[in-house]
């Protein structure tokens, strides 16, 4: 029997005669084989974890350094795609000396198509510069976090059958801000720290709100680099990103947004946009994650009420 299951038969429990006599039952009735079989091996933590001991007795891959496809992080088997390009020499970026007008006229993004470009049309500020960034270390060491984030949560889950969801969260809430703290703590060292407001726009609109995004981009009235979506059957909503330098400089992140406002991108009253770092979209947290984390960081809405 596991130390886990002996420390339950011998804990002395509370509550009523019933729940005692329910506990105990459990705990003499438990059986952990389904669990390892049907469930230990599906999960995240698992995988990852397999994951790992492949690669490291695989070669590493070479990756080329002139191209901006998908790289792989060699301890985690991982892929991951620069979030902008580190070059302007990509045909689908808009070159050093091209103008504005020749970029939007060479790539409008209601007709260019991923299968001819890739999934992304790029423009950078060019007076931003370019940081150092350890993509590669944030991706492998993040990996590492939320694999021991899911073991633990597990763990918790498993000691917690049958306890309220209160009980739950007390045990939870904390193991989840903590993290929060790690990425965030690893994002700053890496230098992974920017971040970008999205909106989500339809085929009819893209190409005048890109067009807009691009000048101010171009002029330094933005931020340091805005991406938009190339097109793709089925006439999906576009995202627009439009990056910041720094998710923790608000003031900048508020900056940017209220130019979004002045220039009729985002309105007060409408809908909210959100921003979102770039640690959580390298390490593939979306709403709905198994870690219980939130997605964005701000929503439009409370950065002009100034709550954050």
């Amino acid at each position: 029997m596991s130390t886990f299951l002996t420390s339950r038969v011998f804990m002395k429990p509370k509550g009523s005669e019933d729940e005692k006599s329910r506990l105990e039952y459990l705990s003499q009735t438990y059986d952990p084989e389904p669990y390892w079989e049907n469930i230990h091996p599906k999960l995240y933590s698992t995988i990852q974890h397999d994951s790992l001991a492949a690669s490291k007795q695989q070669p590493i891959p070479e990756t080329n350094p002139t191209t901006n496809k998908p790289k792989t992080h060699p301890n985690t088997n991982i892929q991951f795609e620069p979030e902008t390009p580190t070059s302007t020499t990509f045909h689908n970026a808009r070159k050093p000396n091209e103008t504005v007008q020749d970029f939007l006229t060479r790539l409008p993004p209601s007709v260019t198509a991923s299968a001819d470009v890739g999934p992304w049309i790029y423009v950078d500020n060019p007076g931003a510069g370019q940081e150092e960034k350890d993509i590669a270390g944030l991706v492998g060491r993040g990996t590492e976090m939320l694999r021991a984030f899911e073991a633990k949560k597990v763990t918790i889950e498993v000691e917690m059958e049958g306890a309220s969801a209160l009980a739950r969260g007390r045990k939870l809430v904390p193991l989840r801000r903590g993290l929060e703290g790690e990425i965030f703590a690893l994002a700053r060292e890496t230098g992974v720290v920017s971040g970008k407001w999205m909106l989500f726009l339809g085929e009819e609109v893209v190409d005048r709100v890109w067009g807009i995004v691009v000048e101010e981009t171009v002029e330094g009235r933005l931020g340091v680099a805005a991406k938009v979506a190339t097109r793709e059957e089925g006439g999906k909503a576009r995202l627009l990103a439009i990056y910041t330098k720094d998710f923790g400089d608000v003031e900048d992140v508020r900056r940017i947004l209220e130019r979004l406002v002045e220039v009729g991108l985002v309105k007060r009253e409408e809908r909210p946009i959100y921003y979102k770092c770039d640690a959580y979209t390298y390490l593939e947290i979306t709403s709905g994650n198994s870690y219980g984390l939130k997605a964005s960081l701000f929503s439009s809405r409370e950065v002009l009420e100034r709550k954050v």
